[in-house]
C-alpha cells in the first residue's frame, strides 16, 4: 500500500497493492465475495455451467474468473466459459449449448435439397427460376448462409433450421428476361 495518512494517532491506508482492496483505510484480500472493492461478490450467472468462481488479477485489476466447471464442463481458457465437453469429432455450439457432429466444408445448391443436419462451413443458395426452393434436414449452421437469386425468384424455405451464424439475402439486379 501507499503511504498511510495519520489523524490524532491513527494510521490508515490510502491505496493497497495489487490483489487487496481498500476498505476504511485498511487493505483487505480480494476473494469472490469482495472482488477488488467490498461486498463486490463474483455471480455464477455471469458465469453459466461454471462449479465454484475465483478473484484474479487481470493488469493488476480484480477480475471474477471460473475456477472450476461443473460436472461434463471444461474450461476454455480462451474466453473464460465453462463449454460442454465434447466427443472426439463433435463441435460445441455455445449458442445452443450443443455438441454436433458436423459435416464440414462449403456446400452449393441450386434447387432443393435434403442436407445433414449440422453443416460446419458457408452454405450458399443460388436460383435462376421462380421455383421455391425447400432445405430439409439442416438445423445447424456453423457458418454463413448466402443466397442470390434475380429479384423475381421464388421463395427460400429452410424446414427446420434453428441456428445460423448469419444470412445474407442478396438480389441480382439484371434486365427483365435476362436469366
Amino acid at each position: 500500500f501507499s503511504a498511510p495518512t495519520c489523524q490524532g494517532g491513527v494510521c490508515k491506508a490510502t491505496s493497497c497493492r495489487a490483489g487487496y482492496y481498500l476498505d476504511n483505510g485498511y487493505c483487505e484480500a480480494n476473494d469472490v465475495n469482495n472482488c477488488g472493492e467490498k461486498g463486490k461478490a463474483c455471480s455464477k450467472s455471469n458465469f453459466p455451467h461454471s462449479s465454484t468462481l475465483k478473484c484474479d488479477l487481470v493488469n493488476n485489476v480484480a477480475t471474477c474468473a471460473v475456477k472450476t466447471c461443473e460436472s461434463g464442463y471444461s474450461l476454455n481458457s480462451s474466453t473464460g466459459q465453462c463449454e460442454r465437453s465434447c466427443s472426439s469429432g463433435e463441435t460445441y455450439l455455445a449458442a445452443m449449448d450443443l455438441c454436433l457432429k458436423c459435416e464440414e466444408g462449403n456446400k452449393t445448391i441450386t434447387e432443393s435439397e435434403t442436407l445433414s443436419e449440422c453443416m460446419k462451413g458457408d452454405l450458399y443458395i443460388s436460383s435462376t427460376s421462380d421455383a421455391a426452393i425447400f432445405v430439409y434436414g439442416l438445423k445447424y449452421i456453423l457458418g454463413n448462409i448466402h443466397t442470390s437469386a434475380p429479384t423475381n425468384a421464388g421463395t427460400l424455405v429452410f424446414q427446420s433450421l434453428e441456428y445460423a451464424e448469419s444470412i445474407s439475402l442478396l438480389p441480382i439486379n439484371k434486365a427483365p428476361g435476362v436469366y
